[in-house]
């Protein structure tokens, strides 16, 4: 009885698992001028990529830890796709999920997996879900990036938890596609944006490539049923930029392959 009662008033302590970090990757004909898929690599365990009615393969395939190859008549689906791949994260056994688009590039203070356990350990204490980067757009060169307006206020979340592993999940309708959250319903996540963290946007840097990009959503949801309208992103009325600093345009200028 009474060691019954010492085991009651001190339990044995839960077993502590190893992390494990899934870097995600949702692409349709991936190119490799932001090296996205290194980085992943650098940062994670293992990483999982999603590859959605490419017209070309992926060219990192036999690297992945998992490969997921759809081929469908539907539109690009952004909550779906995530849901997807935080289900394979699951099953993989990974609480913690790093995920990239595949023209976004991490700063330099961003590079290894001790990094992104620093990010984590503070994110488990303050019970956080998400750790967003500001995200910084490159204009019209790897130098400069536009800081006016809405530029200015844009983050990117790099570090989420798994919310498969949450009790109750209940998961949204994934007819929302394009930019809604894809997060569980009935759950209040909480985030910070790290003071120093950045992710560098290269799919805007040209002005052939935001007028491509504005046509493209134009044509997808024209109503904008589903997001905001980009055209935006033709305005400069309020033009304002600042320079990339250097230890950072020198990483992107890596990244990029140094397009000059």
């Amino acid at each position: 009885m009474k060691s019954l009662l010492r085991l009651l008033r001190n339990p044995r302590p839960k077993p502590v698992r190893p992390r494990r970090i899934a870097g995600v990757l949702a692409t349709k004909n991936y190119a490799d001028t932001s090296a996205v898929f290194e980085t992943l690599r650098d940062l994670c365990d293992l990483t999982i990529v999603l590859d959605d009615n490419s017209t070309s393969p992926f060219p990192h395939k036999d690297e992945c830890t998992e490969y997921i190859q759809l081929r469908h008549g539907e539109q690009w689906n952004a909550p779906a796709n995530l849901t997807l791949l935080l289900y394979r994260a699951f099953v993989h056994g990974c609480e913690w999920v790093v995920s990239l688009d595949d023209d976004i590039i991490l700063s330099p203070g961003f590079r290894s997996r001790r990094d992104v356990d620093d990010v984590i350990d503070r994110m488990e204490a303050e019970k956080l879900d998400f750790c967003h980067f500001r995200l910084r757009d490159l204009w019209n060169s790897e130098r400069e990036v536009r800081v006016d307006g809405i530029w200015s206020q844009k983050t990117f979340p790099v570090v989420r938890r798994n919310w498969f592993f949450y009790d109750g999940v209940t998961l949204r309708d994934s007819a929302l596609r394009l930019h809604t959250p894809a997060f569980p319903t009935g759950i209040r996540s909480r985030g910070i944006i790290h003071p120093t963290h950045m992710a560098y946007h290269t799919g805007c840097l040209t002005p052939e490539m935001r007028k491509a990009r504005v046509e493209k959503y134009r044509l997808e949801d024209p109503e904008n049923t589903f997001q905001s309208d980009y055209s935006y992103m033709l305005d400069d009325r309020a033009f304002k930029v600042e320079p990339v600093p250097p230890a950072d345009l020198k990483l992107i200028r890596r990244k990029m392959q140094s397009r000059e």
